[in-house]
């Protein structure tokens, strides 16, 4: 791409979608693309007033992609995003970020949510795209605002910690996730690997326990100390149990959170979770932000 590249986004609606617009829209980036950005949603008219996008309708994916350079998914993970990948094949859209932004999911076996993106990669290859996975570790907003999944109950003082907790693993606030999609879009394709790894910060579970300790001024007691073994017992019984179809909307969210808890806390295979060794920070962020830190 020596022109700059036209872009379109869909899936505003996610957790994502309103940090990678206000991103693409910035200051700091706009003025590395042709403007307006698309935006693809269900209903264009509920969308508030902006100078810097144009609204499409989702309905009609091959209109609103005509004309696109790099298009990215914002969906959820449980959304099938074949009909769009296949749409913007048939446009002519040169670069596919599918909607990664996880852990590393092509490095273990469990049957994750996540895992779809890597099909999704896959497809968007076969159809004659570029596919660019973003992965940024875990959300900091889901361990920092919801303690009460990762065993730390706030209202009961108490802690409930797994083997290992002590290891770190690669967070992501999701205002840098936004920044860093609106930095690689505006990077010539042949620049860029297949696979990003970035990150906000590094913690542990340990970590967020001294977080909110802090934070709601409390000390919080260990109840109970639980062998990793015993986590990666019932991950393994959830994985069986699912079938290959874990989702994050249905009844099996709790197998779900059992895996991530195992995949977190695990002894081995730490690259999953944790890309302080293997990363593109400088490449997605020379300089034009600053890395959201936690506060501990």
């Amino acid at each position: 791409m020596t022109d700059k590249p036209t872009v379109a986004v869909i899936g505003l609606g996610g957790n994502i979608g309103p940090h990678a617009l206000n991103a693409l829209t910035s200051d700091t980036f706009r003025g590395n693309y042709k403007l307006p950005i698309r935006a693809l949603t269900r209903d264009p008219s509920k969308q508030p007033s902006n100078p810097h996008v144009e609204y499409y309708n989702s309905n009609d994916l091959e209109t609103a992609l005509k004309g696109v350079d790099v298009c990215v998914d914002l969906t959820g993970v449980d959304v099938d995003s074949t009909p769009t990948i296949d749409a913007a094949a048939k446009a002519g859209v040169k670069t596919f970020i599918p909607s990664d932004y996880s852990a590393d999911h092509a490095l273990h076996s469990w049957n994750m949510p996540m895992q779809r993106p890597l099909k999704a990669a896959e497809h968007a290859e076969k159809s004659g795209m570029k596919a660019i996975r973003l992965l940024c570790g875990a959300f900091a907003e889901y361990l920092l605002d919801q303690p009460e999944y990762w065993n730390i109950s706030i209202k009961d003082r108490t802690y409930n910690r797994i083997e290992g907790s002590e290891r770190k693993l690669s967070i992501s606030f999701l205002a840098d996730i936004g920044k860093v999609i609106a930095s690689v879009v505006s990077i010539a394709p042949e620049k860029l690997p297949s696979t990003i790894r970035f990150y906000s910060d590094r913690m542990s579970f340990d970590d967020l326990a001294a977080y909110c300790e802090k934070k709601h001024d409390i000390k919080l007691k260990v109840v109970n100390s639980i062998p990793w073994d015993q986590i990666k017992t019932e991950a393994e019984a959830a994985n069986a149990q699912s079938d290959g179809h874990l989702s994050l909307t249905d009844g099996s969210f709790a197998g779900f959170v059992t895996i991530l808890k195992a995949l977190f806390t695990s002894p081995t295979h730490r690259d999953v979770v944790d890309f302080m060794n293997n990363n593109q920070n400088d490449l997605v962020n020379p300089n034009l932000f600053n890395w959201t830190k936690v506060d501990l």
